[in-house]
Formats: C-alpha cells, structure tokens, sequence
C-alpha cells in the first residue's frame, strides 16, 4: 500500500500521513467488502483514491513566491538523508509530476499499477478511449523522458480437435483449444544520472478456446489426403494475471505484486491448406499450414495478436474423425 501511495505523492514525508487516512477509512468500511478474496485489490483501490485526492488537493496550494524565500536561513537547514534509491524514485515522480494532470493520472494507472483502459475509465470516471489517447499523449510528452519496451511470446497451443464427415468432399471440425499467452514490458526513466529506476511486469493469460472450421476435400489417396479448410475460433480468457516488479538501481525494493487484469475475448478467422495421414481407423496425424487474423480488442490488453493481427501458423496434431 506504500508503494501505491508513493506513486502519487512525491513528499516522502506526506506519504506516510496519506497512507494513516487510507487506513483509517479501510478499517471503517469493512462493511463494504463484499468479497474477502479480492480484499488486497479493495484496499489498493481505497489507497489510490485517497491518494489521488490529497495529490490534486496540493496542486490547488499556492507556492511561496520567491522573493520572500530567505536564502540564508535555506542554507542552514541540513539536507535530508537521501538514498540512491529515494532519488531514483523522486526524479521518475518528477518527470511524471510535469504532466498536465489528467495525462498524469492516466500514466501512473496504466504505467505504474497495470490497469486497462477499461478500469482506469472506471477510476477517473472517464471513456476507455479517452484513457487511451491521454495515455499516447503522455508518452509523446517531451517533458517525461520515460520508455516503455515490451516483448511478447509467440503463444502455445494445444488442441483437441474432432472432425465429422459430411460427404466424399465436405467435413466439419471443432472441439477445445488451450492457449498460454505471456507478455514482458519494462518502463524505464532515460535520465542522465547514474541511476535509473524500473518497472517490471509479467503478463499471463490463458484462453480456451472453441475453434469450428469447413473442410474442403482436394486430393484423396490410400491414406492420404490433401485440404483446404476455412473458419473461426472463439478464445475466451480463463485467467488473466499481471505481476509488477519495482527495481531502482538493479536491486529489488519490494516483492512481487500480482493482480488480476480483465482480457477480453478473442475472435479470430483462418484459412489453411493442410495434409493428413490415416495411422489408423478413423485417427489421423495432420500438417496444415494456416493465415489467421485476429480482431483487435478495444480493452487496451496488448499481447503478441494486438501486435501481429495477421499471423502465421503450423498445426500438427492428431485429428479424430468418423
């Protein structure tokens, strides 16, 4: 919960005062906690908004003009004991702080916590869209000299397929799919100090999916035959979970945060060409080399599909038939 407030607060010492308020309303609205399981995500959530409170709250207090500033008396007062890890963090606050303040708000979201579009429109009460505009525009900022480098796995999948004979050409295939998505991204502050701070997240999402294809029957020998196929697969998300990692001048400061994210649906259409083998009565071996597309989701869940729509595949497995 800390960590959460120090993403919005950059006085080190006010920090501590804001997370006192969050508990306090924590503690008094357990009543409100309709499920026990996702308790750390309700108090998260409790800590971001009082955090966001107390952050525009400071923005409307007038600064001390400096005319009236005593710099004598400034040059007596000891300097804070600092860390290199204090000042990595507060230098990435800063650029962050130089934001206008919704594109402000939007990067620490998406950025710092991992929120889609969808949930941060639901904190700031603002349109998905919205979220995902203010969010390029503060990345594009000249102001935050901050990036932002992702790599996606190719995905796994493995299928358990069924084809059904319609006649001597024709046949119909579905059955269930399994797929395992994982994305890496890294946030990083390109500044020109010695130290640099990091934010490491580790996606994963597992989809099942429903896949139904027609089957066009071009070439039949003794056991083989030759294909083309053409159809759709539904993959609908059966866990979905980013880990966060914070690491400022390569050392870990904090344990891993899991959370839960929302993956939409993935629809995607195919067509392929593909070989089978019968090995035995009714069970075949098959190849068959495929172009998919995969409609793009509107949820702002990046993953290798939102970055290669148009993919390339090479099914091989087991294909039972009767």
């Amino acid at each position: 919960m800390r960590g959460i407030c120090q993403r919005y607060v950059c006085d080190l010492q006010a920090v501590d005062d804001v997370l006192h308020d969050a508990f306090i309303v924590i503690f008094t609205s357990f009543d409100k906690l309709r499920n026990e399981e996702k308790a750390e995500a309700w108090m998260a959530g409790i800590v971001r908004n009082v955090a966001l409170k107390y952050s525009k709250r400071m923005m409307a207090v007038k600064t001390v003009p400096e005319d009236e500033v005593n710099e004598e008396a400034l040059s007596t007062v000891a300097e804070p004991e600092s860390t290199e890890l204090r000042a990595t963090l507060e230098e990435l606050m800063q650029m962050v702080d130089r934001l206008p303040e919704g594109y402000g708000k939007v990067f620490r979201l998406s950025v710092f916590e991992g929120l889609s579009h969808k949930e941060i429109a639901e904190v700031l009460g603002i349109e998905p869209h919205s979220s995902s505009s203010q969010l390029a525009r503060a990345k594009s900022t000249p102001t935050t000299p901050i990036s932002e480098k992702s790599k996606h796995e190719r995905p796994l999948t493995l299928q358990l397929l069924f084809n059904r004979e319609i006649s001597s050409h024709w046949s119909l295939t579905t059955g269930l799919s399994l797929t395992r998505m994982k994305s890496y991204f890294e946030i990083n502050n390109e500044n020109t100090s010695n130290t640099r701070a990091f934010i490491n997240r580790t996606q994963r999402i597992n989809y099942l999916g429903i896949p139904l294809k027609a089957n066009f029957r071009i070439l039949d020998t003794n056991h083989f035959n030759f294909y083309t196929s053409g159809g759709i697969l539904l993959d609908i998300p059966v866990s979905a979970r980013l880990t966060t990692r914070h690491v400022y001048s390569h050392s870990y400061n904090s344990q891993d945060i899991t959370t839960g994210i929302h993956a939409p649906c993935q629809l995607s259409f195919g067509v392929g060409l593909g070989i089978q083998y019968e090995i035995l009565p009714h069970i075949n071996v098959f190849l068959e080399p495929s172009l998919n597309y995969y409609l793009p989701n509107r949820q702002g869940i990046e993953t290798y599909r939102t970055e290669h729509p148009f993919d390339i595949s090479i099914p091989a497995g087991v294909k039972i038939s009767w």
